[in-house]
């Protein structure tokens, strides 16, 4: 579930970036400021990384207390995979919006991906204080991803399902309670969560890795190589392809 729970802190918008401050007469610096900010995050969202740093470092050194700078220059040094930097610049922006949802869920999911569980929980329980955040949904299935992680199911599955309360369709929940069903051994609740992501989109990696344990378990042998045969042909040098390959062998034909 890693890759999944990463992806998820990358949400390249500028929206992404919390509710800054905002002014009728914005000044010149923070003129400057923005729109560089705005420059980078294009810049992040094509791949783009060396630019997107130069032009959120222009931001900063325009107006450092420019919060919507901070956080996407964090999210851009995380892209990198430089996680100092990133946490430096996570931990500026939190001192400037520092009930944000936005930043708060962010910076829980970064610590998930770094194994600092409980804390991330903190910065997600932040998130979902915030009146304004607009979409909690995404701090609630961060918030589950992570706890699976630990593992701790019986949060997990609590965050997971009011994930999908408030977005019965959001697909990184979904994932998540399919593999939390199969730890659990409910293979036909697995079963039900992952069949209701691929009404909206093929399984990643992650899921077909769980389906074709849940359709051996429930003895339907034929649908278990269907997403073999999909986990084979799509994502040949996953480490969930190798995994499979392994425990093939014991498979009923």
């Amino acid at each position: 579930m890693r890759r999944v729970i990463f992806a998820l802190t990358v949400l390249l918008t500028v929206s992404a970036c919390g509710n800054s401050a905002t002014r009728s007469e914005p000044s010149a610096k923070e003129r400057v400021a923005r729109t560089n900010t705005e420059l980078g995050l294009g810049y992040l969202q094509q791949g783009e990384r060396k630019l997107a740093i130069e032009k959120l470092q222009r931001a900063i050194d325009a107006d450092a207390d420019y919060a919507p700078a901070q956080h996407s220059l964090a999210l851009a040094y995380q892209e990198f995979g430089q996680m100092e930097l990133a946490e430096q610049h996570y931990r500026i922006a939190l001192k400037l919006l520092p009930q944000d949802g936005g930043v708060h869920n962010n910076f829980g999911a970064f610590l998930c991906g770094q194994g600092r569980f409980a804390e991330g929980d903190e910065h997600f329980r932040v998130a979902l204080r915030d009146p304004t955040y607009v979409t909690p949904a995404t701090a609630l299935e961060n918030a589950g991803l992570c706890a699976l992680r630990v593992p701790d199911l019986d949060k997990s599955e609590s965050y997971l399902r009011q994930a999908l309360k408030v977005e019965p369709n959001m697909l990184g929940a979904l994932l998540g309670m399919a593999r939390l069903q199969y730890e659990r051994k409910q293979y036909l609740n697995a079963r039900g969560y992952f069949q209701r992501y691929e009404v909206t989109a093929p399984l990643p990696v992650q899921g077909l890795f769980v389906a074709v344990q849940v359709e051996h378990q429930l003895g339907d042998h034929l649908a278990a190589q269907r997403y073999m045969t999909q986990l084979y042909t799509l994502f040949p040098d996953s480490s969930e392809a190798q995994q499979i390959k392994t425990l093939e062998a014991g498979y009923p034909k």
